[in-house]
């Protein structure tokens, strides 16, 4: 639709421009609503509406809308809830795991090509965890087998 109201635009006078601008104001937001619509219906149905699979988890190769279990990393989140277990704080457990030079999340999804790290591949500090990075695995809902959508 742009492309034939830009050619439109340089054909005749440009005294059509402000009535174009409007329309392709309207066509933006209405591709937004049918996106938007989409995601909530796939939401509904109990389907993952992120792009990326969280560490832990990767796309079904038959079903990209299924996660399933990505074997070694889940390892390590299932030692990471070990130790929780046994009382150990974060912080304590991202030592552990720096010590132990078990690639950090960012790092391990950017090297498979996968995340939303992908382009800051920092292999300088390929093993450094944080007690954040381990809280957050802790407190996320998904590693209890919960699909969670629509949260802000």
């Amino acid at each position: 639709m742009r492309l034939q109201t830009e050619l439109i635009i340089r054909k005749e006078s440009s005294e059509f421009a402000p009535f174009l601008n409007i329309m392709n104001e309207w066509y933006i937001r209405d591709s937004s609503r049918k996106v938007t619509t989409v995601l909530r219906a796939r939401g509904m149905k109990g389907k993952h509406t992120t792009n990326n699979a969280i560490y832990g988890y990767r796309k079904s190769e038959e079903d990209k809308n299924q996660w399933v279990i990505d074997e070694e990393a889940a390892e390590v989140v299932r030692r990471i809830y070990r130790m929780s277990l046994e009382g150990k704080e974060p912080y304590e457990i991202a030592r552990i795991l720096s010590e132990e030079q078990i690639e950090r999340p960012s790092y391990y999804l950017a090297k498979r090509g996968l995340g939303t790290c992908r382009s800051n591949n920092n292999t300088a500090t390929p093993y450094v965890w944080r007690g954040a990075t381990v809280r957050d695995i802790l407190s996320k809902p998904e590693y209890m087998g919960h699909t969670v959508n629509f949260r802000s």
